[in-house]
């Protein structure tokens, strides 16, 4: 390969790496809350404002406990937001 043209590629390689990670970081939201009621069968949690999580499959009920302070990362899909991870917060 061509010097000129290996630098080309590599330009090209660091360009999709840079615009991936961002991808990446834009993916999930993050929302503070807490929680109102769950429901286990449908796998959904309920928030304090109303919002409404649904709960990937493999995600733990445990930190879904009502009038437990959480913070969610999730995405949107079909005008629901899944939530990927959960943590208790004060």
């Amino acid at each position: 390969m061509r010097p000129r043209t290996r630098r080309r590629w590599t330009g090209l390689l660091f360009l999709a790496l840079t615009l991936g990670s961002m991808t990446v970081v834009a993916w999930g939201a993050e929302q503070l809350g807490v929680v109102r009621t769950v429901d286990a069968g449908r796998r959904t949690a309920l928030l304090g404002d109303g919002t409404e999580l649904w709960l990937l499959p493999g995600l733990s009920l445990d930190l879904f406990a009502q009038g437990r302070r959480i913070k969610v990362v999730y995405e949107e899909r079909d005008g629901k937001k899944w939530v990927r991870s959960v943590e208790a917060t004060k």
